[in-house]
């Protein structure tokens, strides 16, 4: 099957799960991009209900739906695809890159380590692979559980 059919099965499986869950106002758009597929699911009335406290909601619904289509869709389950609402994800995603450019600037300029709050393992993973391609700054986890955070260094520090 190819990808774009692949795509629009995707996509009508969503939104026929958004239906039985009782939000049949939301549409349902898919962009591709080369890492993945993005669901964005546009709502009026229901947005903030999907998306919940810090996107927690959304991150369920993700999970959720990530999961059914490994059940239900045999030849989609390797599609890589995330699910954003209302565009939520994409600005947190752009604010967590801003943060990651800011705190590398601050690690070089004062020489020293700057440790991030706490975070989610999809926003540490985006702070890493940020940074990555920096010369200048390694970052690292540490922490335990719901208590881990992002360090980033500037190369020039020794401990």
């Amino acid at each position: 099957m190819s990808k774009e059919k692949s795509i629009q099965r995707l996509k009508k499986f969503i939104e026929k799960f958004l239906q039985k869950a009782d939000f049949s106002d939301c549409k349902v758009e898919t962009i591709v991009k080369k890492e993945a597929v993005i669901v964005n699911i546009f709502s009026e009335k229901s947005a903030n209900l999907l998306i919940g406290q810090n996107g927690e909601n959304l991150r369920a619904i993700q999970y959720l739906i990530r999961l059914l289509v490994h059940k239900n869709l045999e030849e989609e389950k390797d599609l890589p695809f995330l699910v954003d609402i209302n565009g939520y994800r994409q600005q947190k995603d752009r604010a967590i890159f801003d943060l990651a450019e800011e705190v590398a600037l601050q690690a070089k300029q004062e020489g020293k380590p700057i440790f991030l709050r706490t975070m989610n393992a999809y926003e540490r993973r985006l702070i890493h692979l940020h940074l990555a391609e920096r010369a200048d700054v390694k970052t690292e986890s540490v922490g335990e559980g719901e208590e881990r955070k992002v360090v980033v260094r500037p190369v020039s520090f020794i401990e």
